[in-house]
C-alpha cells in the first residue's frame, strides 16, 4: 500500500512596506517548498498561484520566486 496526500492549499499574509512583504513571503515560500520537496513530494509550477493586494507586490513576489 502506498498512501497519497494531496495538500490543497497554503497561505501566508504579511503587511508593511513592499520590500519587506516580498522578502518575507518569498523566504517563507522557499522554505515551505524546500520542506515539501525534502519529504519527497513536489510542488506544481503550473498550479501554484500568487495573489496580492496590489499588482506591483504580486509581480515583485513572483520575480523573487522564479
Amino acid at each position: 500500500m502506498k498512501p497519497t496526500l494531496f495538500v490543497d492549499d497554503i497561505s501566508a499574509e504579511r503587511s508593511g512596506r513592499r520590500s519587506e512583504i516580498t522578502a518575507d513571503l518569498a523566504g517563507f515560500t522557499d522554505k515551505v517548498i524546500e520542506r515539501i520537496q525534502s519529504d519527497g513530494m513536489e510542488v506544481s509550477a503550473t498550479k501554484s498561484v500568487v495573489t496580492a493586494s496590489k499588482p506591483k507586490i504580486g509581480l515583485e513576489l513572483c520575480s523573487k520566486l522564479e
